[in-house]
């Protein structure tokens, strides 16, 4: 019988299914970073919701052809809160126990989608950013929302997220710039 002379480390190859849909899951992934890009971009308050929420959701479906179901879930879950922290400022409201409620569900999401110890990232940045969000002074908000970027991008990079790293790295950059310029 003949040996294979391929190494038992090597990977194993991908097939055309497989490739097709990683390349799927970076397509959708990149139109979600131009979503959240574009966000920012906006100057009513409603657009760069709507925008921020595409954003979000192309990033679930990436997360979810990517098989990143922890990345996939906290991004859906951050649908959510996006929409309800929206509307209790939209009507004037402050809901004491929302952010605590917030922050159980994200940790319940962990335990339910736990893959590995990469679980734990981006549930630490949700939870981070779940604070932020409660934050009336921006120097706090963009403190609280920093250290989110590395968080995730670790996951990304873990994921094979190409387009998580690009929209962490910039993410980053423009926290950084912003903390420089008015922290």
């Amino acid at each position: 019988a003949r040996r294979s002379t391929r190494s038992p480390t090597a990977k194993r190859p991908i097939w055309p299914a497989e490739a097709a849909m990683e390349l799927a899951a970076q397509i959708v992934g990149f139109c979600g970073t131009a979503g959240l890009f574009i966000s920012y971009q906006q100057n009513t308050k409603n657009r760069i919701l709507l925008f921020q929420i595409l954003g979000i959701t192309m990033f679930t479906l990436h997360f979810f052809l990517l098989s990143a179901w922890s990345g996939c879930i906290m991004n859906l879950l951050g649908i959510g809160r996006a929409l309800l922290y929206a509307y209790t400022e939209q009507k004037g409201l402050h809901i004491r126990w929302l952010c605590p409620l917030l922050c159980a569900v994200f940790t319940a999401a962990a335990v339910l989608t736990w893959e590995s110890a990469f679980s734990l990232l981006p549930t630490a940045a949700m939870l981070l950013s779940t604070l932020a969000y409660e934050q009336k002074q921006p120097r706090r908000f963009r403190r609280l929302m920093f250290p989110c970027s590395p968080l995730w991008m670790v996951y990304n990079i873990h994921s094979g997220s190409v387009s998580g790293v690009v929209t962490e790295a910039f993410a980053m950059l423009s926290l950084g710039v912003a903390m420089w310029r008015y922290d």
